[in-house]
């Protein structure tokens, strides 16, 4: 696993965590997921999403950047086992050693507790089996490119306002209205 300070960082990789799980979330409400096999991503910003197979592409819950993730060994003996992490994992090892009889006595393997920096937010979620702790380094995003927004429509609009019909004049583009921006053309 891979150390990392406590303020994550953008060049950090990514966590992703195939796990029979399940979560409890109390802030704003209270929430609860019950025990499934699912996905965690663990993004470099620290924020902890948490996906289903089927359904939504939208998180089942999930805890926003800036936050802190605490994972903790259950079989630990003393509190001296336990672990503080961020995005890559564990700081002071691999915990995914467990005893046979632990895992018999349906002990979960990990607990990621999960605390809002602002707030009082917090989201534990309980792995009880891990199929696959991966990371992955995803480097620099070079962002979204979009064609065909408002504003290539409007440029294009502007540089042929003849379609519209003859004698069309465009009089003033984003003209603020109390519904929002439009674009006056007179005839």
């Amino acid at each position: 696993m891979l150390c990392m300070p406590c303020v994550a960082l953008q060049w950090w990789p990514m966590r992703v965590i195939v796990a029979d799980c399940s979560a409890e979330y109390s802030g704003r409400l209270n929430a609860s997921l019950p025990l499934a096999k699912r996905v965690l991503l663990i993004k470099a910003d620290s924020s902890l999403l948490i996906f289903s197979e089927l359904g939504s592409y939208k998180p089942l819950n999930w805890m926003t950047a800036p936050c802190t993730i605490r994972e903790i060994d259950p079989a630990a003996k003393s509190a001296q086992h336990s672990r503080e992490s961020v995005a890559g994992g564990a700081v002071d090892g691999d915990s995914a050693t467990h005893s046979p009889e632990s895992v018999a006595a349906g002990e979960p393997e990990k607990v990621l507790r999960v605390s809002a920096d602002k707030g009082s937010d917090i989201l534990e979620v309980t792995l009880q089996h891990i199929y696959s702790d991966q990371t992955y380094d995803l480097g620099e995003d070079p962002g979204l490119i979009k064609d065909g927004v408002e504003d290539h429509l409007q440029r294009y609009l502007a540089e042929q306002i003849e379609r519209i019909g003859k004698g069309a004049k465009l009089v003033r583009r984003e003209y603020p209205t109390g519904v929002g921006p439009v674009t006056n053309i007179s005839l």
